[in-house]
This record gives C-alpha cells, sequence and structure tokens, in this order.
C-alpha cells in the first residue's frame, strides 16, 4: 500500500460522484446541473416523505382536540 495515497475510508464519496463528474460536458453541460439537482432532492425528499409516513401513522390524534373519553 502506497502510505502517500489517503485511505478510502476517508474519501468514501469519490466512487459515487466519479459517474457524474465524467458526464458532466453532456447535454451541453446540463447534465452535471440535471444530476445535482436529483441528488439533491432525493436527499431532501426521502427523508421528508418518510418523517411525513411516520408523522401521518403515529401521531394522527396530536392535534385533535377530542380525546377518547369525549
Amino acid at each position: 500500500m502506497d502510505d502517500s495515497a489517503p485511505l478510502k475510508i476517508l474519501r468514501p464519496w469519490r466512487d459515487v460522484w466519479r459517474p457524474i463528474w465524467s458526464r458532466r460536458e453532456s447535454l451541453g453541460g446540463f447534465s452535471f446541473l440535471i444530476s445535482i439537482f436529483f441528488v439533491g432532492m432525493f436527499s431532501i425528499g426521502a427523508p421528508y416523505f418518510i418523517s411525513n409516513n411516520i408523522a401521518a401513522h403515529y401521531l394522527e390524534t396530536v392535534w385533535d382536540p377530542e380525546i377518547a373519553l369525549d
């Protein structure tokens, strides 16, 4: 192992971004922007979707003023 090379665990995203970065000039330069848009939407959308479904399933009566005794 080369001592000057960083460990792979210190750069985990290199293999993730390599295909996106290698095609950055396709579609007139918009391929990179489109890829980043979808990565961002997935990064924000997936946790938002999951948390909303959990809240809808378990917390649907939190804002309901009626209780079971009413």
